[in-house]
Parts: C-alpha cells; structure tokens; sequence
C-alpha cells in the first residue's frame, strides 16, 4: 500500500465515521423529539466516543492491512460494516433498537461495491456470493429457530443484523464473527449477573456484544495474516 493509497483509505474511513455518526444523531434526536442540527456533531459530547473510537479501530484496521494482500472491494465492505456497527451498538445499547435506516442503508452500499467486485474478477464474484448467500440462508435459519425455542431471547433487529454479517465479512470471517459476539455476550450477560447489575428478566442489548466480537476476529485474523 503506498502513501497515496493510506491516504485515501484513512480519508475514506473518516467520511464513513462522519457520515454514521451524523445517522446516529438524526436518530437519536427522532428519538428524544428534538430537531436535529449540524452543530450536534461537535456539541453532542457523550455520543463523540462513538466516532473517535470508530475511527481508531478503522484506522488500525487499515495500518494493519498495509503490508497484506487484501482486495479492495472486501477491505471496503469491512470498514463499511465495521464503522455502521458503532453507530447500531449506540443506539441498541441506549433504546434497545437496530435502526432500519441503518441497515437499508448498508445493504445499498454493498449492492453499489457488487459491480466493482464483477469487474475485478467475474469468476471470484460469483462463487463467493454463491458461498456467502448460503452461509446467509443457514444463519437466519438458525436464527430463526433459535429465536422460536428461546423466547424474548434475540429480537427482531439483532435477528437481521446478524443475518447480513456474512454478505459484508464473507462467510468464514462472517461465521466466525457471529460466534464471537454470542461469547462476549455470554460472558458479559455472565457478568453483570454475577455482579447483580442485571436479572435473567434484563433484556441486554446485543449490537455491543456484535462489535466487540467482530472487532476481535477481525484483528486476529489480520495479525494471523
């Protein structure tokens, strides 16, 4: 990776911070019943953490990424998803909600980064979509069993958040992502029970847990190389 190209992968991820963050504003102020201005970017001190801690996990991603031989169109499908994930841990963490918008949204993006995946090799397109559409099926299957035997366990939303981890991570990394944030819930559920801060009646919210997990693997597996 040249200077050139840090360069705009660097400019890249801050666009996407800026634009998540000013989602999780709009958001947040439909939610309170306020009107929503510019000036909240900077103003709304709390919610900061959400953009400063995207951009350095961004930003580690791609230093870590320099020296690897990573395809464009996945390394941009990662940091897209990655930084949306910020902004839906927000919000689920603060209203217990995964935003529509957000996840329209995403899927928009990855229907626009399809044509450049087809042009850089047709062959790779087709068979990892094949592959990663499938992985798709079997998890929101699972999910949906999961979701009938196990009452007011996962909603709605974490039950369509967690089916569209495998078109953005691929279906390896998607996988094994998902399995991540199912642990770090466990032990963060396991936790705040020992330490009775919450009751088996508590609905915790489980984006956070889908960050923590995704940030994770996805350092691992690119210290792995």
């Amino acid at each position: 990776m040249t200077a050139l190209e840090l360069s705009l992968w660097l400019g890249g991820s801050l666009l996407l911070t800026i634009v998540w963050y000013a989602l999780t504003l709009y958001i947040d102020s439909t939610k309170r019943k306020v009107k929503w201005r510019a000036s909240d970017l900077i103003e709304r001190r709390r919610l900061l953490a959400v953009p400063i801690a995207s951009q350095v996990v961004l930003t580690t991603f791609i230093v870590m990424w320099m020296n690897q031989e990573i395809a464009p169109t996945y390394m941009a499908r990662i940091l897209l998803f990655t930084s949306a994930l910020f902004a839906i841990a927000a919000l689920d963490y603060k209203y217990h909600i995964i935003p529509n918008k957000i996840l329209v949204f995403l899927l928009a993006a990855r229907v626009i980064v399809m044509p450049f995946e087809l042009a850089a090799d047709p062959s790779v397109f087709f068979s990892s979509m094949r592959r990663d559409l499938l992985t798709t099926v079997v998890v929101l299957v699972f999910l949906l069993v999961m979701k009938v035997l196990q009452r007011g366990g996962l909603g709605t939303g974490d039950l369509k958040l967690l089916t569209i981890v495998p078109i953005f991570y691929g279906s390896e990394m998607g996988l094994t992502a998902i399995i991540a944030s199912f642990i770090v819930m466990f032990l963060v559920s396991g936790a705040l029970l020992l330490s009775k801060r919450a009751t088996l009646k508590d609905g915790l919210p489980f984006a956070p847990s889908m960050l923590a997990g995704s940030v994770l693997v996805i350092v691992f597996l690119s210290l792995g190389g």
